[in-house]
């Protein structure tokens, strides 16, 4: 009996929503979040009366329109450098195959060794768009006068 391939993808889809529903509540989301927006450098963003919430909005659409291209340019990088280290291991007779295994562990251990660099800044940016997604969810639309 051969079983048609959209039913498996419609198998796959119910199990993990299934597994997302009994999930995402214990993960206490909410509570992170306000996490993150009460660090000290953010809890005074987005609080002007009249453009908070619109620069709030601002940041949210930013961040969710530029993370997608950043993530492309990363996966491009290190495609690019997978490839390169794939050419470098043809030139000494390796198999080919061991480069992204390798340029991966490369790319861990460096991000591991520089996260006193990125991570602060990193963090501060998480923060404040959490403050943004507080202040735009939180708040009224202001009124005209």
């Amino acid at each position: 009996m051969q079983v048609n391939r959209r039913w498996v993808w419609l198998g796959a889809l119910v199990v993990a929503v299934a597994i997302a529903v009994g999930v995402v509540p214990s993960l206490r989301v909410e509570e992170r979040v306000m996490w993150l927006a009460s660090q000290p450098g953010d809890t005074t963003a987005f609080q002007h009366p009249e453009s908070g919430r619109s620069d709030a909005l601002i940041a949210l659409i930013s961040a969710a329109v530029l993370s997608p291209i950043a993530l492309f340019g990363l996966v491009l990088v290190f495609l690019l450098l997978v490839r390169m280290f794939q050419s470098l291991l043809a030139t000494i007779r390796l198999p080919e195959w061991l480069s992204a295994p390798t340029v991966g562990m490369v790319s861990i251990a460096t991000m591991y060794a520089t996260t006193p660099l990125w991570l602060p800044p990193s963090l501060s940016a998480l923060g404040l768009l959490a403050r943004a997604y507080l202040v735009f969810s939180q708040t009224n639309p202001p009124l005209f006068h």
